[in-house]
Formats: C-alpha cells, structure tokens, sequence
C-alpha cells in the first residue's frame, strides 16, 4: 500500500537510526514528508541544502529558509551559517545585518570557520559591531587554525600592517605560506 510505502522505511529508519547510523529520507526518489520533519529535528540540514539548490524537488527558497532554521535552531552550526548568509543577503527575506550578525556568532562560536573568518571580517571593517583589530585578529586565528584558506590570508593582512596584532612580517608570510 502506499502508507506502507511511506511510512515503513520510516519506520526502519527510525529504529535504525537508534543505533546511530544515517537513514534513508528518500524512498524511490521521493522525500517522505515525516521524515524531513525527522531529519529537521535531528539536526540534518542537507535537505535545506537540497531545497535550496533544487535538488530532486523545486527550488524553493522559503522552504530551504524554513529547514535552516529549524537545524539551526538545534544548534547546527553550518545551518546557522547558512541562515547568517540568507540574512546578510536578504535571499527570500528582509536584509537584516544584526539577524544575520546573531547566526554567524552562533555559528562562529560552535567552531565553524566560515563563520569565524566573516565575524573577523566585520570587526576589522566595523561592520554591524565597533571596529575592533583585537577581536579580528581573534576570530581570523579561529578559522585559521582549521586551514581556512582566506582567515590565513586576512590574519597574514593584519600581521603585516600591525593591525590589532604586533606587526610581524615573518608572522604574515608564515600565515600567507598557510594558504
């Protein structure tokens, strides 16, 4: 029957999913609506990735919108990022910098370098916060720690004019050579 063919990979998903593996949200090629919601809740955000991109469904923005917030409401940190952007943009809502500013702290405090390195970025350039090198040059070492390519490359920037750091020119072609 068709609920059998809803709701039992569902089913086996969910039970599977107990022991901490990946389950299937999509069954012969359509998403199960219960089990995006599942997906949602438990933090998986490929699916508004998906929404977002048109993958298997209709580009849908205010559906993407809807499923970012929700991972990132649960604290998924690249959603989180993800809302910072829609935000900043204003892609399928009102331009907010300060809504936008929140979800990239939020991302930005869980470790995700993307983030950081855009908080770096509005401290040097005082954008939505005071102009602060300091806490740049904070953020930058964050992202930059982790191989992101462009931190490595702002945090060279801040070393070479002495930017809220001590200026170091080996300290910026070390960080540049990072790159």
């Amino acid at each position: 029957s068709s609920l059998a063919r809803i709701f039992g990979p569902i089913v086996a998903g969910a039970l599977y999913s107990g022991f901490g593996h990946n389950w299937p949200f999509v069954v012969g090629g359509l998403l199960t609506i219960p089990a995006a919601i599942m997906a949602a809740n438990a933090g998986r955000a490929f699916r508004a990735v998906q929404i977002a991109q048109g993958q298997d469904l209709a580009q849908d923005v205010q559906k993407a919108i809807g499923w970012y917030r929700r991972a990132a409401e649960q604290g998924h940190a690249s959603s989180q990022f993800n809302l910072g952007l829609i935000y900043d943009n204003g892609q399928g809502v009102e331009r907010d910098a300060n809504l936008a500013l929140v979800w990239f702290r939020e991302a930005a405090e869980q470790g995700h370098a993307g983030a950081q390195d855009n908080l770096g970025l509005r401290h040097e350039f005082g954008q939505g916060v005071a102009q602060d090198f300091t806490q740049a040059a904070r953020w930058y070492r964050k992202a930059a720690a982790q191989g992101f390519a462009s931190a490595q490359h702002h945090l060279a920037q801040l070393h070479d004019s002495g930017s809220g750091v001590e200026a170091d020119r080996l300290a910026a072609h070390a960080s540049s050579m990072e790159v």
